[in-house]
């Protein structure tokens, strides 16, 4: 793309708020000079954060919204929407709908997010509901994993557009051909499965511009070679948060075993070196930020507990989401999929 990166954040969403976005920010801002961002929040509160963890070398690179509200997570999305107009998430997604960025990060409460991304931005042709997908790490490299907790009950329908946008997604942010495609299940044989399940498996199978490979089980999702895993929000959700736990869970056992004695530190670094690779591959803030998939441009959900590295690593996504053109590309598919009948499955 030509021109700056242009990103909105929502510096009050998340666990941490300021204290984490902010830095954060900071941290993305000084590797990535052409790219600037929009701070939406309150004002005391960002500057007060600016001028503990700041540095003078971004301030060219940064725009302080002032928003006299915020959105908390206990709060129900139908009152946000009634009330929360002036929050700093709904102004921060608004910015896209008008042109003034060019996507939004932000780690609050995902009802609101969803609710606000709809209102402002509105869905893509033949998509009924938004989905979050993001990556998930494998042995082979990856894959794209959707939906991942927008929507806890899925029809067949909803679950082959996801199959679409994702599919769609690892052409454009991946540049794979012909991407494979899995749905999750309760096993891999035909009959398995509820009858949202079976649908969607006949609707994906039928299309033929997807290169539909069959269901998987929860146990082959960190060996398999597909390219997107699609399943319900309800599920997904679950998947990923038992992964990251499970990974959490090795790091603190391995670090553990290792540390207890000089010949275990011996055997830790003849085995793994320093060991910092290994952990990164093994750390859930390496792969937080999910793109808000389904919407006319590009919002990125972070995970609401992530810390200063996941909350960077988010923007980064955001990033890649507009160098990529994520948001026009899938505008122009999904234009050309409804003209041919293809996704208009609403």
């Amino acid at each position: 793309m030509s021109g700056p990166i242009r990103i909105a954040l929502d510096a009050m969403g998340g666990d941490g708020g300021p204290s984490v976005t902010i830095p954060a920010l900071i941290d993305f801002l000084q590797n990535h000079p052409e790219t600037e961002c929009h701070l939406f929040g309150d004002e005391r509160l960002v500057n007060d954060a600016l001028e503990k963890f700041g540095n003078s070398a971004i301030q060219s690179q940064l725009t302080i919204v002032p928003c006299p509200s915020s959105v908390t997570d206990d709060e129900r999305p139908s009152k946000i929407l009634r009330q929360k107009q002036d929050s700093s998430m709904a102004q921060a997604i608004r910015s896209i709908g008008d042109g003034t960025c060019d996507a939004c990060v932000s780690a609050g409460n995902t009802g609101a997010l969803m609710a606000f991304g709809i209102q402002w931005l509105g869905t893509l042709p033949g998509t009924s509901r938004p989905a979050i997908c993001g990556s998930m790490p494998t042995e082979k490299g990856g894959y794209l994993a959707l939906d991942l907790g927008a929507n806890l009950n899925c029809s067949g329908e909803q679950l082959y557009q996801f199959a679409v946008l994702g599919a769609s997604t690892a052409e454009i942010i991946k540049d794979t051909s012909e991407p494979t495609v899995k749905l999750l299940n309760i096993g891999v044989e035909n009959s398995k499965g509820p009858p949202n399940i079976q649908k969607a498996a006949k609707l994906i199978k039928e299309d033929a511009k997807l290169n539909f490979r069959g269901f998987i089980e929860a146990h082959e999702l960190f060996h398999t070679d597909a390219d997107v895993v699609v399943c319900d929000g309800w599920s997904g959700n679950i998947a990923l948060k038992a992964s990251e736990g499970t990974a959490n869970l090795i790091r603190q056992i391995l670090k553990g075993q290792s540390d207890r004695d000089l010949l275990s530190k011996l055997g830790k670094y003849l085995l793994m070196g320093d060991g910092q690779e290994f952990y990164r591959k093994l750390n859930p803030s390496a792969y937080n930020g999910a793109y808000l998939l389904g919407l006319r441009g590009s919002l990125i959900k972070s995970h609401g507990g992530a810390d200063i590295e996941a909350f960077s690593e988010s923007i980064n996504v955001a990033r890649l989401a507009i160098m990529r053109g994520l948001a026009e590309n899938l505008a122009f598919k999904f234009e050309c999929k409804s003209l041919d009948g293809v996704v208009d499955l609403a």
